[in-house]
């Protein structure tokens, strides 16, 4: 993970996405810590939180993982090991892989 501010680029992407994609995502698309992406939001008041809609739609591993954290921490802990990486799910994911996906989490 890096240790250094963001670069322009990276803040005008974190400012564009966030609210529509998860933190998650976002840090792991920048290779960085979720921490690092939540504390940059927080100082400059944009806000992270995404639309239960837009997870439901297009990430629904990151809704499944919020509901088993709030439900049971252990079940969570379970998740981490299955836990899809954003590369699969993420911004840059073909079409097909995507609804795959989708076809996976309406079946579990």
């Amino acid at each position: 993970m890096k240790s250094r501010p963001f670069s322009q680029m990276e803040e005008k992407y974190i400012k564009r996405a966030a609210g529509k994609v998860p933190v998650l995502v976002m840090s792991e698309q920048l290779g960085c810590e979720v921490r690092k992406v939540r504390d940059f939001c927080g100082t400059r008041k944009i806000a992270t939180k995404v639309p239960t809609e837009i997870l439901r739609q297009h990430y629904p591993e990151v809704l499944k993982e919020r509901r088993c954290r709030k439900a049971s921490p252990k079940l969570s802990e379970s998740l981490e090991t299955t836990k899809i990486s954003s590369q699969e799910f993420g911004v840059s994911t073909k079409l097909a892989e995507f609804e795959r996906l989708l076809n996976v989490a309406r079946h579990s």
